[in-house]
């Protein structure tokens, strides 16, 4: 028996309309994630490649040779070790003159070989930070003043004595940059410890302490950073360049025999430094021409004064650029 029904006609409804008739299914939006790769296209002439890995420092490639520059030598990395001495390798008498970080990689960096510690530099930095700092300062409230005298908004007598102490506060701040950059220099290594409570060899409560390791021949200024501001830092490193220019002799931190090369002006001068940091004690500016009338270490090497170091303690004391160890 044949089939006479005819087929019926399916009518696809136009869903993309704005009237969209009831067999369209309700809007749904639907966030597919492809996982069909991309494909992109790179020209490796918009690439630069870093060279600068490991501490910073650039790796030179050059002959396959893969040693990184730090300046001063190259280190290898493969060997862990540097190839040349340090050119100040006599700061590390008591290291061999390849080491890298001071033997200790874990607590320092090697900045160029030829550097003072790396704590040192920390507090070196802080230093000169604060110190350019108040440069731009004082350099502000100078041209502040040049700007109130040309308005004539103040005396001379006035501007005079303020640009006067403006002026003094900068030479006083570029020499404190310009001893630390001496000390950076030396062929003397110059290191920095952090105490709290620190006390001095008589017994009493102290700020800082330069001293001299004769374990390590080192140069250590020793500050209680827990209850002394930025100022006490800056009075041992005054003292380190005392010690470094042969104007100040040490001796070990237990010893309280040190200062025998001293001037009268040497603590003053210390003083004086520390203001600029935050330091509370009042100390006037030393007078120069009374400075440079003193007997001085130059002076008092071949006299009495000498003749006292050398019937005292153990001491370390630097004449012509070099550190001289004198043991009774």
């Amino acid at each position: 028996m044949s089939n006479n029904k005819k087929p019926k006609t399916v009518v696809k409804a136009n869903c993309k309309t704005s009237k969209k008739p009831a067999s369209c299914p309700p809007d749904t939006k639907l966030n597919y994630i492809s996982t069909k790769p991309k494909t992109f296209n790179f020209s490796l002439s918009t690439f630069v490649l870093n060279l600068y890995l490991y501490n910073g420092k650039e790796l030179q490639k050059d002959f396959g040779l893969d040693w990184y520059d730090y300046g001063a030598r190259f280190y290898d990395a493969e060997l862990g070790r540097f190839h040349t001495q340090d050119r100040f390798a006599e700061k590390y008498s008591f290291q061999s003159p390849y080491v890298y970080a001071g033997n200790d990689p874990i607590k320092n960096i090697d900045v160029n070989g030829d550097s003072l510690t790396a704590n040192a530099w920390k507090w070196a930095n802080k230093i000169t930070n604060n110190t350019n700092n108040q440069i731009a300062s004082n350099n502000q409230k100078q041209s502040n003043l040049n700007t109130k005298l040309k308005n004539g908004n103040i005396k001379q007598k006035a501007y005079n004595r303020k640009t006067k102490r403006l002026n003094d506060a900068n030479n006083e701040l570029n020499a404190t940059i310009g001893e630390i950059a001496t000390l950076a220099s030396s062929n003397q290594w110059y290191d920095v410890q952090e105490s709290s409570g620190l006390t001095s060899a008589n017994g009493s409560a102290a700020a800082g302490i330069t001293s001299f390791d004769f374990n390590t021949d080192m140069v250590v200024m020793t500050v209680d950073t827990k209850n002394y501001d930025l100022g006490a830092m800056a009075h041992e490193f005054k003292h380190a360049h005392q010690f470094e220019t042969g104007e100040l002799d040490l001796t070990s931190i237990t010893n309280s025999e040190g200062g025998i090369l001293a001037s009268k002006f040497t603590e003053s001068e210390a003083n004086y430094r520390s203001q600029f940091f935050g330091s509370t004690t009042t100390t006037p500016p030393i007078n120069n021409d009374a400075r440079k009338s003193t007997n001085g270490y130059t002076k008092a090497i071949m006299s009495s004064t000498y003749k006292r170091l050398k019937a005292s303690h153990k001491h370390a004391y630097r004449i012509n650029k070099q550190t001289v160890i004198w043991t009774p």
